[in-house]
């Protein structure tokens, strides 16, 4: 299927403010402050700061910025490795010095940092015209994609009427001519006014599907004139939204090779990474992450690899904001490191978990309860999740050790049972 995509411009606007801006604007600052002197600096204070900025990463849905600000980090690092070696003098300020403070002053606080935008706020609003437009668009091409998938279906009823009254008409000609010399003159007329009257008919609903095939080319003709309309208008958005990332990014990069190659010969490992970074391709896989879709077949592609008789396929619309309010409603399902993380983390704080732990069957068959499993002497019960502060656990058991295995709750202990 086809996709458009609807870009939300204030939250993209909002992501570039917290991430490729403020990369770009720390690069730019860097390079500006960066010259050939050299002197002690506090590595391990840099590194504290580098931690801070390292907030504005924490997104795993962009691993493209990430990579920028790893990028940032190892190059400030060992920039700051390169002049510690070769500093041979306490007594002046380092250039390093003034780099820190200025690191300090943009990262420090996350509100004091004031990254040079990417888009402006009358740029901002000209994208939101656009997509205002393209929304417009958006809601004829569905309105004329519905048309056209009902007039199909009409053309589907208007064609097999005419093939209902072409066999009528022919099974009528074939019987005249059959009976035709046992049948009396009036009889023959009859059966002649009769299959006049089908001719008549078979005309009409001929001349019927011939207009409702004529629709429906008019309905695709109009469905292929919106429909590029509209990609015309996202080809000429996406182009200019991609464009001014793409710059922001490239501009950082730029500041960090002349750092690299200006400062320090060290780091000549991050060099081909920076090379390597594709700004364009980071530009698109945030534009896609951070918009609608709008996906739909195009009729005359789909009909020629289908044919006209197969259902034109149903318009998705896929809203950005509100595939994110479910996503936040309903987190997706962790993956095996998260919950391993998880685990720890609860087995630190919350947690005991016990694991291959056996009941005591004789503080437990004094009493039983109906939502717990009863215990009876002799039964092999092996406990598989518990916790210290839960008196039920849950486990297996047998009745005798070559029964088959069934799970159920346990109770602890028999002061819970009543």
């Amino acid at each position: 299927m086809d996709c458009v995509y609807f870009p939300d411009i204030y939250s993209i606007s909002s992501v570039t403010h917290r991430t490729i801006d403020v990369f770009a604007t720390i690069s730019e600052s860097l390079e500006v402050n960066f010259n050939s002197e050299t002197a002690d600096f506090p590595r391990e204070q840099i590194k504290s700061v580098m931690h801070k900025m390292m907030a504005y990463r924490q997104n795993t849905e962009f691993p493209e910025i990430n990579k920028l600000f790893y990028l940032l980090t190892e190059m400030v690092l060992g920039v700051v490795g390169a002049h510690e070696t070769a500093s041979n003098s306490r007594t002046k300020k380092s250039v390093a010095g003034r780099i820190q403070n200025k690191f300090v002053k943009l990262i420090s606080l996350s509100d004091s940092i004031l990254p040079i935008p990417t888009f402006d706020q009358i740029k901002t609003e000209e994208y939101q015209t656009q997509i205002d437009e393209m929304q417009n668009l958006r809601s004829a091409h569905t309105y004329l994609y519905k048309d056209l998938q009902r007039q199909q279906e009409m053309c589907w009823i208007a064609n097999s009427k005419v093939q209902k009254y072409e066999l009528c008409l022919k099974t009528a000609k074939l019987s005249r001519n059959h009976l035709a010399d046992k049948l009396s003159s009036k009889h023959l007329k009859a059966r002649d006014d009769s299959i006049t009257q089908l001719q008549t008919t078979l005309n009409y609903k001929i001349q019927k599907a011939e207009d409702s095939n004529q629709r429906y080319q008019t309905l695709l003709t109009k469905e292929k004139v919106t429909r590029n309309a509209l990609k015309l208008l996202e080809r000429d958005l996406l182009d200019d939204i991609r464009f001014n990332l793409t710059d922001r990014i490239h501009s950082g990069l730029l500041s960090m090779k002349y750092i690299l190659t200006t400062q320090t010969n060290i780091l000549y490992e991050v060099l081909p990474h920076v090379d390597d970074f594709d700004c364009r391709l980071a530009a698109e896989s945030i534009i896609e992450k951070l918009s609608s879709k709008y996906q739909f077949s195009s009729p005359q592609e789909f009909q020629a690899a289908n044919g006209f008789k197969v259902k034109l396929p149903d318009i998705q619309y896929v809203n950005y904001k509100f595939d994110m309010q479910i996503t936040k409603e309903q987190p997706s399902e962790l993956t095996n490191e998260q919950r391993n993380n998880n685990n720890t983390n609860c087995q630190d704080n919350q947690f005991n978990f016990v694991s291959n732990t056996y009941v005591k069957t004789k503080d437990l068959s004094k009493k039983t309860n109906e939502c717990l499993v009863k215990i009876k002497e002799g039964m092999i019960v092996k406990l598989k999740v518990a916790t210290d502060e839960s008196e039920v656990a849950f486990g297996w058991y047998k009745t005798n050790p070559w029964s088959q295995k069934r799970w159920g709750f346990f109770c602890k202990s028999t002061e819970n049972l009543n």
